[in-house]
């Protein structure tokens, strides 16, 4: 594989906050791991002088200044930086629709919260200015950079205003995959990285399909397309489309051998290259702002990374040749392939329980009341799907209790030599140790009890609670 990439979302949660020298220890961390690539997420992180409302994230660690000694650091390593942006969506840009808002695209359906746009769209000519010139002042401003990233609007769903939803040929292609097509014209002076959810729009496909041999452009299979539909009117194999497409995975949250299925994934794209995914302060709570370098080295970040790493070298990698690599890298010189499996094993609780980590802290303080009234707080749209959550981690730990147990004994009664592997067992054996304990087990059982009782009896259950409840 030529393209050994990574997609750093720099704009979730907390980290916005992440300084230089943070970065840096990443940037560190994917020359370990191989990366020639790095696209870094600058859309609404990037100070524009122009349009100064696209700047959202203050409290930011990081200035223009900064940023320019990030793109000299990654280059010095070996690797390409490319700048990351929307196209006509996305973190910064959406701001532009509060100042002029007829250029805000009409969605299909209304689904978005007060807060939040539909994106712009792309056939307004002022939308298009706004778009071009945040491209191309981001572009003069870092022009050591080796080319753009750019994610285009479709994961919003495509604007059908008139001219967006007017039909343009014969095989249902429509002015939206044209006024995106012919706005990417445009910027074709640039490097593009194009991530694209796959819009059913045959005059942009064939747009891409006449840049099939183009060596400035790259493309993003980000939600693995197969087939992509043609003006012929039939659908053909998306591999055809270009002869540099990338596959983007971003499974990190899976068992690593479910990470490996998904990159392998790769080779289907006529094997060109793989996109990991860095998203610091998105979904997890090992992602937290105040320890973000040390995730690099957290159980499903480190395995997501030896999978990235083992499957660019060998593309064609058994399961047996895998789990073979990640012994020898993690646990040697042990011999114990016990040792792997444990890993293994341990990993798919703990992907389990830290899913649910809200829910989890309000059984730990025995919280009816937010579980029962507030389902929001913990992520659910109702009581009913709080008590189902509830079950599913009780089933959770009754299913793998026995098997942590065993993990917790043998890695206090063996003597075993310090390695990474040791330590990434013993991190998440502990986690997943908490909530096998019979103290968070009874709490669990009291709040399902809770769940399925009359009124009468719920008071004598707050009533024998160790905590009492928030109210």
């Amino acid at each position: 594989m030529k393209a050994h990439a990574v997609y750093c979302l720099s704009c979730w949660g907390h980290a916005h906050q992440m300084s230089l020298n943070e970065w840096m220890k990443v940037v560190d961390a994917f020359e370990e791991d191989g990366v020639n690539q790095v696209y870094f997420w600058l859309s609404g992180l990037f100070r524009s002088k122009i349009y100064p409302q696209t700047f959202i994230y203050y409290g930011a660690g990081m200035d223009t200044k900064d940023i320019h000694e990030l793109i000299k650091y990654v280059q010095k390593r070996g690797m390409e930086f490319f700048l990351g942006t929307g196209i006509f969506a996305w973190l910064g840009l959406d701001e532009m629709v509060k100042i002029y808002p007829e250029i805000e695209a009409k969605p299909k359906s209304f689904w978005s919260p007060e807060w939040w746009s539909y994106g712009l769209c792309p056939s307004h000519p002022k939308s298009r200015e706004i778009n071009l010139n945040y491209c191309l002042e981001m572009a003069d401003e870092f022009s050591e950079a080796d080319g753009f990233y750019l994610e285009m609007r479709d994961e919003y769903g495509p604007c059908v205003c008139e001219k967006c939803n007017k039909l343009v040929g014969d095989h249902g292609e429509r002015g939206y995959g044209s006024s995106k097509a012919s706005f990417l014209e445009e910027l074709s002076a640039a490097t593009g990285y194009l991530q694209d959810t796959g819009e059913w729009d045959a005059a942009y496909y064939d747009w891409i399909l006449r840049r099939k041999s183009d060596s400035r452009w790259s493309w993003l299979n980000a939600r693995w397309a197969e087939k992509y539909p043609g003006l012929d009117g039939r659908e053909h194999p998306f591999t055809e489309l270009s002869d540099q497409i990338i596959y983007w995975s971003n499974k990190y949250y899976l068992p690593v051998m479910d990470t490996l299925d998904d990159f392998k994934k790769s080779e289907k794209c006529s094997n060109y290259g793989l996109c990991y995914t860095f998203e610091p302060g998105a979904r997890w709570i090992e992602l937290s702002a105040s320890k973000i370098p040390d995730t690099l080295e957290s159980v499903s970040t480190k395995l997501y990374r030896v999978a990235f790493k083992e499957i660019c070298k060998n593309p064609k990698i058994s399961n047996e040749e895998f789990k073979e690599a990640i012994f020898n890298q993690l646990f040697k010189p042990n011999e114990d392939k016990q040792l792997l499996e444990m890993l293994l094993s341990t990993h798919k609780s703990y992907l389990g329980l830290i899913g649910q980590s809200k829910l989890q802290e309000k059984v730990e303080a025995i919280n009816f009341y937010h579980l029962l009234f507030f389902p929001g707080s913990v992520g659910y749209k109702d009581a009913k799907s709080v008590k189902k959550a509830l079950r599913e981690i009780r089933e959770l730990i009754e299913k793998n209790k026995q098997s942590l147990s065993n993990v917790h004994n043998y890695l206090k009664t063996k003597e075993l030599i310090r390695c990474a592997g040791l330590t990434l067992l013993k991190e998440g054996s502990d986690y997943c140790h908490r909530f096998t304990s019979e103290d968070f087990l009874k709490k669990l059982d009291l709040i399902l009890e809770y769940y399925e009782c009359t009124d009468r009896k719920r008071e004598k259950i707050k009533k024998q609670s160790s905590r009492k409840p928030y109210f």
